[in-house]
């Protein structure tokens, strides 16, 4: 995939920042990370439909990194379901466990699996995997 497509897929959940790629500007595999600015107030998106310039249509589903709490019902950040105003609304069934929104949505950290070098701007870096986690002992 190219920055083009990041960016429309980015600008449907929020608002597109970054996204991942190797030095000629594409993402291969079947996942693209991209980085983006969220309206926190909005439910969570969970895919998008996606038609080809041949016609081809694709469900796109999309996953969370360092996702916090979030309510299965709504779909919003900073609560759970037993505090949902939905729960609370005349007529509410409990959908049990067959809820819009789950764990699913939460991404596994990632962890880069290899060394990338490449060429950005005429410079060559490395990326050597570092986190911007510290610790201290």
């Amino acid at each position: 995939m190219n920055v083009g497509v990041a960016t429309f897929i980015g600008n449907h959940l929020g608002k597109f920042k970054d996204m991942e790629m190797d030095e000629r500007g594409c993402s291969w595999g079947a996942t693209l990370r991209i980085r983006v600015s969220l309206n926190v107030n909005a439910p969570l998106k969970r895919a998008l439909k996606i038609t080809t310039p041949l016609g081809s249509e694709h469900l796109v589903s999309f996953t969370y990194e360092r996702l916090p709490n979030f309510c299965y019902l709504c779909g919003r950040l900073g609560h759970i379901g037993k505090y949902c105003e939905l729960a609370f609304c005349e007529g509410f069934v409990d959908p049990g466990n067959d809820t819009p929104y789950g764990p699913w949505l939460r991404a596994p950290a990632h962890k880069p699996s290899q060394n990338i070098a490449g060429d950005i701007g005429g410079k060559h870096y490395w990326d050597l995997g570092t986190s911007d986690r510290t610790t201290s002992r």
